[in-house]
């Protein structure tokens, strides 16, 4: 074989392996955009679609390149000028896997300058990746995190169970860097939790300049109703209603919390006196109450499932009346 004709083979083998990984029951379920475009064309994506994305520009692929290296596949089917998934009832399995999280899992601590075909590279070395899904930070930088996906709940335990160690250099010193492995689920739950962790924080952080003592000899009361004419007793209503930027009044332990931030320090009113508290005070304060913050992606989720629950009653009640029409 010619040198020319093995730069053929070698192409057409690279656009072969990238397009069956589009199209793998691991990246296939994943990919919203191919599953949409997908449902759009009764299954079907058009080729010349598949031709912008970046990894098949970079081999400069062409339409006749594709179903040239596809005629041999088991994994996509070439339909006119369109591609589909070969075996739909194998995917419909796939998809009702439930060892799907325990065949996931995620690598940390990754170079974030490495690129998809280093970390292809390394972890070949070691085991047979399935799927790499590289995550990515808002501002579409590499995070050093993956999330690799096995073929059996056996091959992930192996992964598991092997230690990882990445030799990069550094201001032309080489240096070790030692992969972390978690299960998917573990992963996440971890990720959720420290993310929970920041969001109370950061309301803990909010609250601390705006927390005062409430100096007082007067009778305190939780109590909402009070006359004019009792100032002997101290509500949270007259509180609020003498002092409209109070957002919060612990009376028990005589804390106010202001809406905002105020340039006083210390304030008198009328049979009471508000005094910042300093930022131990404050900080031990906070640390004390109990915050709860709301997983946003599960009320998401929530929305999502009581309109689809909504969408479907809806359909149902439509075949009713047009069966009774």
């Amino acid at each position: 074989m010619t040198d020319s004709k093995k730069l053929e083979q070698s192409k057409s083998d690279k656009i072969k392996r990238q397009i069956e990984y589009y199209f793998s029951h691991a990246n296939f379920s994943k990919d919203k955009f191919l599953n949409e475009t997908a449902a759009e064309h009764n299954g079907k994506v058009k080729i010349e679609i598949l031709l912008t994305f970046n990894r098949l520009k970079t081999l400069e692929a062409t339409k006749e390149d594709v179903i040239e290296a596809l005629k041999d596949s088991n994994t996509v089917k070439v339909v006119d000028d369109s591609l589909m998934k070969a075996d739909m009832e194998e995917y419909k399995k796939y998809l009702e896997d439930k060892d799907l999280d325990s065949r996931t899992i995620a690598f940390t601590n990754f170079d974030p300058e490495m690129t998809l075909d280093e970390i292809e590279a390394y972890l070949g070395e070691h085991c047979t990746p399935l799927r790499i899904l590289m995550r990515r930070r808002k501002n579409k930088t590499f995070s050093g995190t993956c999330l690799i996906e096995f073929s059996t709940v056996e091959e992930a335990k192996k992964a598991m169970e092997t230690k990882y160690v990445l030799t990069r250099e550094n201001d032309g010193k080489k240096i070790k860097i030692e992969l972390g492995t978690a299960y998917k689920k573990d992963h996440v739950n971890a990720n959720k939790e420290s993310a929970l962790d920041k969001e109370v924080e950061k309301i803990k952080n909010d609250f601390i300049p705006k927390l005062y003592h409430l100096i007082t000899d007067l009778n305190c009361s939780t109590t909402e109703t009070t006359t004019d004419g009792e100032k002997d007793t101290l509500t949270i209503q007259r509180l609020k209603k003498e002092i409209p930027a109070v957002a919060f009044v612990d009376i028990k332990k005589k804390v106010i919390r202001m809406k905002y931030v105020e340039a006083w320090e210390e304030k008198d009113f009328e049979g009471y006196s508000l005094k910042k508290l300093s930022k131990e005070e404050a900080r031990n304060y906070v640390d004390d109450l109990n915050i709860k913050v709301k997983d946003k992606k599960n009320v998401e989720a929530k929305k999502l499932k009581k309109l689809n629950n909504l969408k479907r009653e809806e359909e149902k009640k439509e075949n009713k009346e047009s069966e009774n029409a």
